[in-house]
């Protein structure tokens, strides 16, 4: 799990819940350089957690809502409420 950076560009699959969308991101060509199999664009989670009236922004690679519904993670307060990350949009 990481912090979408601030001003970052995405596409909005599709909505999985409140605070919770599934992602689609391009890759910049640094990155593919990076990882050859990296292909243009990735899939991913989006979740925005408010914290003491601060909203964070994560994204995750555990895109399957139904594995892994975004209510179960604890941790996700957590980060959100230790953080000194941008927030993001």
């Amino acid at each position: 799990m990481i912090p979408l950076r601030k001003g970052a560009q995405y596409e909005e699959i599709r909505k999985l819940g409140k605070g919770d969308h599934l992602v689609k991101l391009k890759t910049s060509p640094q990155a593919r350089k990076k990882w050859p199999g990296l292909g243009n664009e990735v899939t991913a989670r989006l979740l925005t957690v408010t914290r003491k009236g601060k909203v964070c922004h994560l994204l995750t690679s555990m895109t399957d809502a139904m594995r892994f519904p975004e209510e179960k993670w604890g941790i996700c307060t957590v980060i959100a409420g230790k953080s000194n990350w941008d927030t993001g949009r």
